[in-house]
């Protein structure tokens, strides 16, 4: 970052700007932009026109598409849920209600002076894993499979970040699965998706206490609005340099939207079961998959509410579904009701238990799969894994 940053105040309450000079006379590396520079400020401080705030808006927006580097504070004793919406929508960072005290200020100018790093090239990272999570058919339990699989993925490498997304616009129910209820969602910025940057997009997700964040859609299933592919790729982009795995649950929903998943995806996973028609749209959507030039070997099915008595079946549907079944979830149905009902993942309510490890051992498939060389450590928990099993718990969740 440069050494001195150009700071454009457009205040007209004497208290706020009087507060702000003040803050700008303790930090040397800050200097107020004079009122004839022609140049752009590294940030604009802007009070809100209560009486119109249209103007406030067409001004950042102006400076948003001249200058998007420059990080924006707006601040107003009106804080109702359409201005902060409006702000957001209009590319501002950092929104300070009045009155406000020193230190929260001082915080704010923090954060933006930290955006405007942020906001520089970086030498590139590597990047993170997309996997798309899609179910034969409605009902199968694709959201409880990605909210446990992006639990278990948080565990089998510690260091490594998840987020989820919600694209299942007719059921949304992730935030009902972790107990959260959203204040942000992806429907806030569909429209506008092309200002979203890291730092505001950190602001759109919530956290749960496992460490797993959440994007959900904003939607219900009375919808019949999408998103558009180019706002899915810009958000699922932006997530992959920020997170290390992107669980994406698609519902049984097939739209442009969710397309858009499958071009972005290392690993796509089939919910399905061993009923007869559920294998019947298994196979439907497979062989949709791969016309779409979906790569086979990408294609994982995984079957939940696996019984280990059904095991004659295994052969029989994997020749009808001319595709190697990849993992399976066993089915225990009150530890996943449970788990449901009280907004948790299942190995934060039982860690030990059959479903939690089958969770593990698809988490762990997965990250090495996607990995070019598998680190040892990853290896070394794998193994001790498979010693905890018991020879029936195994084959009950056993990855072919």
């Amino acid at each position: 970052m440069k050494g001195r940053l150009l700071i454009d105040l457009r205040l007209h309450s004497e208290m706020v700007r009087r507060l702000f000079v003040e803050l700008l006379a303790r930090h040397p590396e800050l200097t107020e932009r004079p009122a004839q520079s022609t140049g752009h400020p590294d940030v604009l401080i802007i009070e809100l026109d209560e009486t119109d705030p249209i103007v406030t808006f067409t001004q950042i927006r102006g400076l948003q598409k001249s200058s998007p580097q420059t990080q924006i504070l707006l601040t107003t004793s009106r804080a109702d849920r359409q201005v902060l919406l409006d702000a957001l929508r209009a590319g501002v960072k950092e929104f300070l209600p009045v009155p406000f005290t020193q230190d929260e200020a001082e915080q704010a100018l923090r954060r933006l002076k930290e955006g405007i790093v942020e906001s520089q090239p970086e030498p590139e990272k590597p990047k993170g894993e997309i996997i798309g999570v899609f179910a034969a058919k409605g009902g199968l339990g694709a959201s409880s499979l990605t909210v446990n699989l992006g639990c278990s993925l948080l565990h089998v490498e510690n260091s490594k970040s998840v987020v989820l997304v919600d694209l299942d616009i007719h059921s949304s129910d992730l935030p009902l699965f972790l107990d959260i209820e959203p204040t942000h969602s992806l429907k806030e910025i569909a429209d506008d998706y092309g200002r979203v940057d890291k730092l505001l997009v950190m602001n759109l997700l919530s956290k749960h206490e496992s460490g797993l964040y959440l994007l959900p859609s904003g939607y219900d299933d009375r919808t019949h609005e999408t998103f558009s592919p180019r706002c899915v790729v810009h958000t699922l982009t932006l997530l992959r340099s920020m997170f290390d795995y992107v669980v994406v649950d698609c519902g049984a929903l097939l739209d442009d939207s969710t397309r858009t998943v499958l071009k972005l995806s290392s690993s796509i996973i089939v919910v399905s079961t061993f009923h007869v028609p559920v294998v019947r749209s298994t196979k439907r959507l497979l062989d949709l998959f791969q016309s779409m030039g979906q790569p086979s070997q990408q294609l994982k099915v995984v079957m939940n509410r696996y019984d280990a008595r059904a095991k004659t079946l295994l052969k029989n549907t994997e020749t009808s579904l001319q595709h190697k079944l990849f993992a399976f979830i066993p089915n225990n149905y009150d530890l996943a009701s449970s788990a449901i009902n009280n907004g948790q993942p299942v190995s934060r309510l039982a860690p030990n238990s059959d479903l939690t490890k089958s969770y593990q051992r698809l988490a762990v498939s997965l990250s090495e799969r996607s990995s070019k060389e598998k680190t040892s450590a990853t290896a070394g928990y794998f193994r001790s894994l498979k010693g905890m099993w018991s020879k029936k718990a195994a084959d009950a969740v056993a990855v072919l």
